[in-house]
């Protein structure tokens, strides 16, 4: 039983193991833009921040996490919501192109064309195909703008948060996003 961990931030623990190999990408993190075809080359351990600030350099982006510690490509082969899934989709949606370590050590491309089966599959299979050491990612027109932030409200206001939501999403544009989280305090917390 193996894992491998990129960003390392993974809330769900697909990035450890209990009693299992866990192989470290980290430093598996070169990055390479081909602006003439609009992809992003990046390594197994490159993070969404490292990416974007990459990216950015050539007034694009490709799909990450909203996270910057996040690593792509667990983000992009396990669905990855993103500030751009409104326009671009979804992670695993700009992903065209892999290059695959097997379990019995074989380096292989994988894409639309070249072992199609193996790429069918890296797309939200799972992670059980071998160790991806390289995505080719979609990339896309990027402004330089970009505004997010953060709204707490108490328990007692949710009907109102959940009203004001639905009354602005008919109205919603490809370039906007919402992501609500609902949290407890701790040490307020009933047992």
């Amino acid at each position: 039983m193996y894992t491998c961990a990129g960003g390392r931030h993974n809330t769900g623990g697909c990035s450890s193991s209990e009693g299992g190999l866990v192989i470290d990408m980290r430093h598996m993190d070169a990055i390479k833009v081909d602006k003439q075809q609009s992809v992003v080359y990046l390594q197994g351990g490159c993070t969404s921040h490292q990416v974007d600030i990459e990216t950015f350099k050539y007034g694009m982006a490709t799909t990450v996490g909203v996270c910057g510690y996040v690593g792509v490509v667990g983000f992009a082969t396990g669905g990855g919501l993103g500030f751009s899934l409104g326009q671009y989709g979804l992670g695993v949606d700009n992903i065209v192109s892999a290059t695959v370590v097997l379990p019995n050590g074989e380096v292989v491309a994988a894409s639309e064309t070249v072992n199609e089966d193996l790429f069918w599959g890296i797309r939200g299979g799972g992670g059980n195909f071998g160790v991806i050491a390289e995505l080719g990612m979609r990339l896309h027109p990027q402004r330089p703008d970009l505004f997010t932030f953060d709204c707490f409200f108490s328990p007692e206001k949710l009907p109102a948060v959940v009203n004001a939501i639905n009354e602005w999403l008919p109205t919603q544009q490809p370039t906007e996003m919402i992501s609500v989280m609902f949290m407890t305090d701790p040490a307020t917390r009933k047992q």
